[in-house]
């Protein structure tokens, strides 16, 4: 899988996995249409794939990241974690998604397949504001992807 992201952005750059989505003069993704607030990484911002907003209906195209959580998920999950700059692509193929019941503010799990063939799940979910952000990407084991995609709410990728 070709990795999007990997060099700097500069002004009017259009994102490579959404084209409606333009980097700001101090290099921050959607920065013209969604400001940075105090709590958010800007540069571990998630360009949300044009397919992903089509197919499970993400409504969404710049996911915010906090700072602590970002940080968190980086320490937790380190080795198996996307960097930021990559998660987009890593989302762009995903396999099964769904809309967790159990949060009616919205939170989607995603599930995609990396480079070794292994599944990948992030979470984005809606804040107390109504912002979609990042939650958690990380590497899950086998026995663990294959008991959550048989849950009913979530769906395979047409």
């Amino acid at each position: 899988m070709k990795k999007a992201g990997m060099r700097q952005p500069k002004e009017l750059d259009t994102h490579p996995v959404n084209s409606n989505v333009h980097c700001d003069r101090d290099g921050v993704w959607g920065g013209k249409d969604l400001p940075v607030l105090s709590w958010e990484d800007p540069k571990a911002r998630v360009v949300v794939p044009s397919v992903l907003q089509e197919a499970p209906g993400v409504d969404a195209s710049v996911l915010r990241w906090s700072k602590t959580k970002h940080q968190t998920v980086q320490g937790k999950h380190g080795d198996t974690a996307v960097d930021a700059s990559s998660l987009s692509s890593w989302l762009e193929a995903f396999d099964h998604y769904g809309k967790h019941p159990d949060y009616p503010e919205g939170r989607w799990v995603i599930f995609c397949k990396d480079d070794d063939d292994k599944y990948r799940r992030a979470i984005i979910g809606n804040d107390k504001n109504g912002s979609l952000n990042v939650i958690s990407n990380y590497r899950q084991r086998p026995d663990q992807v294959a008991a959550y995609i048989k849950r009913p709410w979530v769906k395979k990728r047409d």
